[in-house]
């Protein structure tokens, strides 16, 4: 089996959908877990028609404090409703007919690929990563068929903290591998 790498500007797309309703409610950001969370921030007197639109099945990120949080704050937006996010954030697509959304936001949940975007941070106080920089990262690709396989049994790990121990106690270095912990 030929596996390859591929560049991440190969297959992200930016998304530049705004709001365009100037006091939504349901404004998300994303925590430290790669999920995304209301809001903390109090929204009364702010103008979110500048504020970006998150379609289903596409990513927000918000690559201004990777140096300082040591994380890609990156969430994949699983709903079937469009999600509200800073004007800070980019918002991207996948080309699905090249990676799978749900593979990719596998391999960005990975304590490896946290490590290296910190890695390719600028020198400023925050530690940004620029867009450009991001697409220069390159990415395994295995075929669709395995994509989804290896982000289906991601998923099933991740979701269920009993099958997660019993996968552990079986191979702990299966686990450890796919949910991206150094073993």
């Amino acid at each position: 089996m030929e596996i390859k790498k591929i560049k991440i500007g190969s297959f992200a797309n930016l998304i530049s959908k705004k709001c365009n309703v100037p006091d939504a409610k349901n404004v998300y950001g994303i925590d430290i877990n790669k999920q995304f969370i209301a809001t903390k921030a109090n929204m009364s007197e702010i103008d979110t028609s500048r504020y970006n639109v998150v379609p289903p099945d596409s990513f927000a990120a918000n690559f201004m404090h990777i140096g300082r949080d040591e994380i890609i704050p990156v969430a994949l937006n699983s709903t079937v409703y469009d999600l509200i996010v800073s004007p800070a954030y980019f918002v991207f697509e996948v080309t699905k007919s090249i990676i799978l959304s749900k593979y990719f936001y596998m391999i960005m949940s990975s304590s490896e690929f946290d490590r290296y975007a910190w890695f390719c941070t600028d020198s400023s106080v925050r530690g940004n990563l620029d867009w450009d920089r991001f697409c220069e990262i390159e990415v395994t690709l295995p075929s669709i068929p395995v994509q989804e396989k290896y982000a289906d049994v991601y998923n099933a790990i991740t979701r269920n903290a009993n099958l997660r121990a019993r996968a552990s106690n079986i191979c702990p270095v299966l686990v450890k591998g796919a949910l991206g912990d150094s073993p």
